[in-house]
């Protein structure tokens, strides 16, 4: 792990702010080459360094500053600092330094991948973090000491003011963890806010009390000037809430600049990849390829100046070729530019670019003089360079030239981004040169033209004036799965594939007009495969400049558009998600409503066996319908499986007769369940196991039908298991395997079975990511899933759960009997019906009840009775004032009180408080009456 990069280019490019502000005596770029680091990797902000690396910095930073503590003051100084900007930009916006650092907890992992953080907040101005590193990660002092500093600075980005950090357990004092303690001074308006309702009610009963002891003229002035007195402290308190606002406002513009300028960018290098490729179809001469790429680099990129110069056909001499961004005389200094292929070793810059092919940066020319001999560096001062990259022009690894590019008035500082950037460039430059090289000698030798078409990776054919195809390469007759024989000679009408009416008005307007044309097309093959490609549509010109036939390149794109097909699938399942989410709650409420008072409603009418039926066939429906969002909550990841001891052949048993529902006539269950040891599972993803093995199964049989086998046994492992890459420790295991007698799975298809959209199913007959759920589920239950197929003799799936020891049970086999009590019970749930048969159930319990819809009214008679409150249940999300907000009031008053939450769909508590259980939506009484009598009793 030591040699894995962990840690991102933004922390260590605070330091090198913090030495170059502090410290300009010391040389940056020597610090940095004795840990094995450039500054063009410091200045990369996608650009991680390994803990070697960062240590060896620290080393050398602490030597030459000869200040042992050099990370706790550039932690500090993190709030001024501008390296980490994007960072700081996103705090400020959260508004308060409460939420700022609770977003630590997110913000860290995107700076370091070693350690692991938690956010606790306490009361308005209190939060504690800790820290630990990951297995296997030492940590070092100064990374402590850094963290210290940072959590100090980042309180003062909102108050002016350092926070207050207390670290007395510290991993380097022995402790397990690093725990910091934070707090910070509130805002004014914060203060003023609280204070000013204070203020208003001692006014009112100041008001009160002069009443009765002054006339009553003399208690008309004082209240007017008490009156007086609120409006100056409100308009105060306005005053700097405004200007508060307004900063934070501010910042919040910031961010949105940013993501408007990200966006931009985003849009921008979409515009100059679609350019470039025009320039490389269109473009034929090798110059007029070059001053396109410059024409689109000047239009497109931030430099300031570029140019090119490329090697000349007998490769002896390096000259220019195309420029953009030098004035009108520098430009023939570049034009008289040439150097020998025998003086390219005393070259710096050439030898390492076109000897060596690898890119060249430099910050300052000046500060590198004797890097360079006379000639080149006289050639450098003529054309007034200052900072410059070169990539070189490798067309299979062939040197063709150079692209180079400087920034003479904005001195940008160039990063590890541009070298990869101008680099791709150099490749797409590169591929344009030898296609214009190719065509050129297409045009002197047909034979060369031949072989051209012939070796092309994309459809090439060719149409003559009168619409008759003369000529296809061998990969235009794989697109269209036709015969070259069969379509040579033929009317372009009267080839299936090619009747559509742009294509055809594109040959039309290109005879006419000489101009090339783009766009997709849809094709189906003769074999009735349905392609998707993207037409090039150009003239060929005899000597007098008459078009005399139009050529026809077409790549296919059909897997691109798949890719695209499978991400807009992907986005609408996120959005099913939420959707999900959304619903879940107040369907869960609805839920609680029917379970509860259909369990009243039987318990209140045991004698009548007829309505007891039918109640039960209330609650099983009821149950199965939140069983079903249960399944569409986990499947949109909107929420944590209930991992629980579960007995796999009950489990299974309830499966098995969903998938009877689905299966057809001609396919066959076959069973063999032995009663098993208790697995950790989740019964739900056992459904979901089930499910879509048997839909796999029933899909590998729709032809012909054949048998489903399902099987069920303790297995117990003696030695390690090795099989289809899966390795089973030694262990007892429950065992469920699932056949079929389908079609089975081609040999080198089985790798790739688990990948996530990987199908052979046709568009519409499935996703790809049934078995990818399978494999998921069963890793994270720490279970195995092994494989194993024959085409045309069946498939077979083993999944393999860890026994649990024999002394765990489940808890299904609860007394009939419910406990009951006396205790007093606070129910608040902004659902009236569900406070109503909530209400209903406790008092036919025992217990006494009182409810609310409101979490402020509850609150406010809690604070009134609360040392006789002995439980306190609550829903979570309420308006106004949460179930968790009332919970953490509550605890202020009486930190022994027990509290149950309750949630429609498995949010997140979000705050540390002592809540004993959180129970999810709907509940039952059975389950509920058990909840209760255990926090009671063990309050």
């Amino acid at each position: 792990m030591i040699d894995t990069p962990l840690y991102n280019s933004k922390i260590t490019s605070q330091y090198i702010s913090y030495i170059q502000t502090h410290y300009t005596s010391l040389n940056v770029e020597e610090i940095l080459a004795n840990a094995n680091m450039t500054m063009e990797q410091v200045l990369d902000p996608s650009h991680w360094f390994t803990h070697e690396q960062i240590v060896k910095f620290h080393q050398e930073l602490a030597r030459t500053t000869a200040n042992p503590e050099i990370a706790y003051h550039v932690g500090k100084a993190a709030g001024p600092s501008e390296s980490l900007s994007a960072f700081k930009k996103y705090l400020l916006g959260l508004i308060n330094p409460a939420r700022a650092f609770q977003s630590i907890e997110t913000i860290y992992p995107k700076l370091s991948k070693a350690t692991r953080v938690r956010v606790r907040k306490f009361g308005f101005n209190r939060v504690v973090i800790v820290t630990s590193p990951k297995p296997g990660i030492p940590e070092e002092p100064f990374q402590c000491l850094n963290r210290q500093g940072s959590f100090e600075a980042l309180a003062k980005l909102f108050t002016n003011h350092y926070a207050n950090v207390s670290h007395k357990k510290c991993i380097h004092k022995g402790d397990k963890e690093c725990e910091y303690v934070i707090t910070w001074k509130n805002l004014w308006s914060t203060r003023m806010q609280r204070a000013l309702p204070i203020l208003i009610i001692l006014s009112l009963l100041l008001m009160a009390a002069l009443a009765f002891l002054l006339p009553f003229s003399l208690t008309v002035l004082l209240g007017a000037g008490l009156i007086i007195v609120n409006l100056v402290c409100g308009m105060l308190f306005l005053a700097m809430q405004n200007r508060e606002y307004a900063k934070i406002i501010g910042q919040q513009g910031n961010v949105a600049n940013d993501l408007i300028d990200e966006a931009n960018e985003r849009y921008n290098n979409a515009l100059l990849i679609q350019e470039i490729g025009q320039a490389i179809t269109l473009a034929l001469d090798e110059d007029k390829i070059t001053q396109s790429f410059m024409d689109v680099m000047r239009k497109r990129l931030d430099y300031d100046r570029g140019f090119i110069m490329l090697l000349d056909n007998k490769r002896q001499r390096l000259v220019f070729s195309s420029q953009f961004g030098f004035s009108q005389e520098l430009i023939p200094v570049l034009q008289k530019a040439s150097v020998r292929s025998d003086a390219f070793e005393s070259h710096t810059i050439l030898q390492q670019t076109l000897m060596k092919q690898k890119p060249f940066i430099t910050h300052d020319f000046v500060k590198e003089k004797s890097s360079f001999n006379k000639t080149l560096y006289r050639f450098i001062q003529k054309i007034k360079a200052h900072a410059t990259i070169v990539v070189p022009i490798v067309y299979e690894k062939e040197s063709l030239g150079i692209l180079a590019v400087d920034n003479i008035q904005s001195k940008r500082a160039f990063t590890q981004t541009d070298v990869s950037l101008l680099s791709g460039l150099a490749s797409e430059i590169a591929i344009g040169l030898a296609n214009a090289h190719t065509f050129q000698e297409q045009i002197n030798s047909e034979q060369r033209y031949g072989l051209l078409v012939e070796h092309m990776p994309i459809g090439l054919f060719t149409v003559n004036r009168d619409g008759r195809i003369v000529s296809i390469n061998p990969k235009m007759v794989e697109i269209l799965a036709i015969s070259k024989e069969h379509i040579l000679g033929q009317h372009i009408n009267d080839i299936r594939s090619f009747t559509h009416a742009p294509l055809l008005q594109s040959f039309a307007q290109i005879i006419a007009e000489g101009k090339p044309a783009f766009f997709q097309h849809r094709i189906f093959s003769l074999s009735g495969e349905k392609l998707e490609l993207f037409c090039t549509i150009v003239p060929i010109r005899d000597k007098r400049g008459n078009v005399s036939d139009i050529q026809v390149m077409a790549q296919d794109i059909t897997d691109l558009k798949r890719m695209e097909s499978e991400l807009y699938h992907a986005q609408k399942m996120e959005s099913m998600g939420i959707l999900a989410g959304g619903v879940a709650h107040d369907f869960n409420n609805i839920l609680s409503a029917i379970i509860g008072f259909t369990e009243l409603a039987k318990k209140e009418n045991a004698n009548n066996s007829r309505l007891q039926g039918q109640l039960s066939n209330i609650l099983r429906a009821s149950e199965r319908a939140r069983d079903l969002v249960n399944q569409i909550l986990l499947f949109s990841h909107r929420t944590e499986p209930d991992l629980k001891p579960l007995k796999l052949d009950n489990a299974l048993k309830d499966a098995i007769k969903l998938v009877r529902a689905f299966l057809p006539a001609n396919i066959e269950i076959q069973l063999d369940i032995s009663p098993t040891r208790l697995i950790s599972s989740d019964i739900t993803q056992i459904h979901q196991i089930v499910m879509n093995l048997a839909s796999n199964a029933a899909f590998a049989m729709r032809d012909k039908g054949g048998i489903l086998s399902i099987q069920l046994l303790n297995q117990s492992v003696p030695h390690l298991l090795i099989a289809d890459n899966v390795s089973i420790p030694a262990g007892d295991y429950v065992v469920l395997i699932v056949s079929d007698s389908g079609c089975g799975i081609p040999a080198d298809h089985l790798s790739k079975i688990y990948d996530p959209f990987y199908t052979t199913k046709e568009r519409g007959e499935g996703t790809g990511m049934g078995l990818a759920v399978v494999h998921g589920i069963l890793k994270s239950q720490n279970g195995y899933i092994m494989v194993e197929s024959r085409v045309n003799e069946g498939t077979t799936f083993r999944l393999y759960w860890p026994a649990l020891d024999e002394s765990i049970a489940d808890d299904s086999g609860k007394p009939f009997s419910l406990p009951t009590g006396t205790e007093h019970i606070l129910f608040v749930d902004d659902e009236a019906l569900i406070t109503e048969f909530a209400a209903d159930m406790l008092m036919s319990l025992g217990y006494r009840v009182t409810t609310y819809t409101d979490g402020q009214a509850a609150f406010d008679f809690y604070r009134a009775n609360y040392p006789d409150i002995d439980l306190l249940i609550t829903d979570l999300t309420m308006p106004e004032l949460t179930g968790e907000q009332l919970a953490a009031m509550a605890l202020k008053l009486k930190p022994s009180l027990p509290v149950i939450v309750l949630t429609g769909f498995s949010e997140r508590i979000t705050s540390q408080i002592a809540i004993h259980h959180i129970v999810s939506k709907p509940f039952n009484l059975q389950d509920m009456a058990w909840l209760i009598r255990k926090t009671l009793d063990t309050k």
